[in-house]
């Protein structure tokens, strides 16, 4: 494997680390909102994860596509 599909295998790791952190986030927002009797707010909070799932499956998909790329 040469040098820039480890680049672009680290690049994709780093953007879908940074989509779970978002889902993360969300999720954790969500809790907080229902724990605090705020159901539109928990709802909310999670209106963009199947995007962002989306997203993240899709980053996913090319990380192991990169990888599986004749050496």
């Amino acid at each position: 494997m040469t040098a820039s599909y480890k680049t672009a295998i680290a690049a994709n790791i780093s953007a879908m680390n940074d989509v779970l952190a978002q889902l993360a986030a969300a999720g954790t927002e969500a809790e907080s909102a229902i724990k605090n009797d705020n159901q539109n707010g928990a709802v909310g909070a999670l209106a963009d994860f199947e995007g962002l799932i989306n997203t993240a499956q899709n980053i996913h998909g090319t990380v192991l596509a990169l990888h599986r790329q004749p050496k």
